[in-house]
Formats: C-alpha cells, structure tokens, sequence
C-alpha cells in the first residue's frame, strides 16, 4: 500500500500524518513517538504554547476513515495497539477498557542490570513503582527504530534497548551480549513471545532478511553492481582525457532524476528545496572528481551528502569543499544545475 499523507486535524499546516502511522512536522521531520501504558503510540506535538501529545491511532482514523455515525472511539481490528495502518483501524461504539483487577495481576519481573526496574510480559515496565514509558519512532529514511527506555540514575541519564531488558528478565538463556532477534520482524513488538536468542550466524541472516538486500532479488543486485562499475568508468575516462561527456549524460537521464525521488519521497522535502539540494550535491560531486579524487559510486555518495544536510543542514566532510562553488569542465551545458553556480570550459 503506498503511503498517503494528510493532515493533522486541529494541527494543519503545523503537522501531517501518514496512513502508515507517521508523523511529520511542516519541515518534513519525521517526529519521535513513544508507547505508554496499553502499547498505543503517541506523539508530541507543539507550537508557541501549545503542546499536546495525542494518541497516533486516532490522529489516523481522524485524518484518513470517515465517521458519519459520530461514533467515539477508535479500534485497532488485530488487537495489536501500536500497528497503526489505516487498514488495521476503525471507528467504533467503545473499546474493552483494562480493568483495575486486570491489571493487578499482571506479573511484573525485575530487570538485575537495572534496580528497581520491572517489566511485564507484553511490554510495560515499572520503575520505582510508577510506570516508565518507552520510546521508539523511525528514522528520517523511514526505517523503524528499536524501542528505547530512558533512565536517570544518580543524576546521569542512561539509555537502554527496552528488548534487551525484556530479555534479561522473561528469556532464561539470556546472557550479557547476545544477539535478540524479532519473530515477526517487528522491531517494535517487544513482547517477550516475539523475542528470540541467535546466534552471530543467524542474526547476521536476520539483518540481510530485514534490511530489503535479499528482497531485492539477484537481479537487481546485478543492475546495482553494474551501475557502481559503469560509474567508475565514467571517472577512470574523465581522468584519462579531461571528458565529462559520459558523466554529464549520466547525471541528466539518471543520478538528478533519482536525487530529486529521493529528496521527495525519502527525505521528505519540498519539490524546490529538493530541486536545489540535488543541484547543490552534484555540483560537490563534480569539484571532488575535478579535484582527482577516486569517486567510483556516485548515486549512494549523493545520497549520504543530501542525508547528512537535512540532519545537519550540512553536507558534512565528504562534500566539505569552499564556497561559492565554480566548476570548470568542457562542454558542460546542464539544465538541471543550480543557478547560482557557474559553469565554464576549460582554458587550454
């Protein structure tokens, strides 16, 4: 399913929301969220003095499913409180609300490398007997961040995987350094049926199997390598006669047109902020080839420049080069460059 974004009710202008469950501010900043008591997902948001943090599942159903009957409460239809889809939600008359009794008897098991910290079975942890919230969210690519709880002891702050903890206290094997892996693949269902030990061997299969590589097929691979020694090329023969004819077509029909979906859809910028820092980067790129430096994959140092800009506002040491930029190189006519750089032709 492709994701839409609309946004926030009562927050437009400010924040978006996706039918996936995330959240973005006007900047295109994908925004932290933390699970709270139930496994739902919130959010803060804010804005001069107001600041609220609402439930993601509602903000979902408010933003992408009608409600016509003007019924109260959002469901989620797996029973699962953080799957946040809008495929996974519905408007509904009420919801089975925990019960005092209920959560009396829920088994609390202490974490040893932490005192006084506890944690149940599905996920909910204790800390000096008021309950300690966990917090996770996504990267600025999109990819789920491991679930993390935040500590002060003596007046120092600590940071812990929250599926370590899980482990340390439900997973009776569990010993200092070993590998956790999740069943569904879920980085964010910490429950302790859906964590497992592995070994190097396998962890190291379960990254390739999660991290997209192995989806991709050998076929793709392929064309990946391909184009990693095609653009080598392009380099070895500018190098051996001054030509950037080969990298000038490239970076026309392939490399800006894959910047710029890159900068919209990943990165989630503008169309003219993403149009100028696509520019901005590969004239970077062109000063380190022209500088003699061995540059053999231009597409993922690209991508590391724009990603480390809208982190930073920097491109960082790889494309730390002096302003303003003046590129020379012969016959060099791209439309697609920036304006506020200027091109010329060698003078022999």
């Amino acid at each position: 399913m492709k994701e839409i974004w609309a946004p926030v009710k009562g927050w437009e202008g400010r924040y978006e929301v996706s039918s996936t469950g995330r959240i973005r501010d006007y900047k295109g900043r994908i925004q932290p969220q933390t699970m709270i008591h139930g496994g739902y997902m919130n959010c803060y948001l804010h804005h001069n003095m107001r600041r609220k943090w609402p439930r993601v599942h509602i903000m979902v159903a408010e933003a992408f499913l009608s409600n016509e009957e003007g019924l109260p409460c959002v469901e989620h239809i797996d029973g699962v409180h953080h799957h946040n889809n809008v495929e996974n939600l519905r408007w509904t008359y009420w919801v089975q609300a925990q019960s005092i009794e209920k959560e009396s008897s829920i088994e609390y098991r202490p974490v040893k490398s932490v005192p006084e910290l506890q944690c149940s079975r599905d996920g909910q942890f204790i800390y000096h007997g008021r309950k300690k919230a966990v917090t996770g969210g996504f990267t600025p690519d999109g990819k789920p961040r491991s679930l993390r709880i935040n500590i002060c002891i003596d007046n120092k702050h600590h940071s812990y995987q929250a599926s370590k903890l899980m482990a340390e206290a439900w997973l009776w094997q569990y010993t200092e350094g070993d590998c956790i892996v999740y069943k569904d693949g879920d980085c964010h269902n910490i429950h302790a049926d859906n964590l497992e030990l592995a070994d190097a061997e396998d962890y190291n299969n379960y990254l390739r199997r999660n991290s997209g590589y192995e989806a991709d097929g050998i076929e793709e691979r392929k064309r990946k390598l391909q184009l990693v020694i095609d653009e080598a090329g392009m380099t070895l023969h500018y190098f051996k006669t001054k030509d950037c004819e080969p990298i000038n077509k490239h970076v026309k029909e392939y490399l800006y047109p894959t910047l710029m979906e890159y900068c919209v859809s990943t990165l989630h910028l503008g169309e003219k902020t993403a149009r100028e820092q696509s520019a901005e980067a590969i004239a970077r790129m062109y000063e380190v080839i022209i500088n003699g430096m061995c540059l053999y994959n231009y597409e993922r140092y690209l991508k590391k420049l724009l990603l480390n800009y809208k982190k930073t506002g920097s491109f960082g040491y790889t494309g730390a080069i002096p302003k303003p930029i003046k590129i020379i190189v012969e016959h060099l006519n791209l439309d697609c460059l920036w304006e506020r750089y200027r091109v010329t032709k060698i003078k022999r």
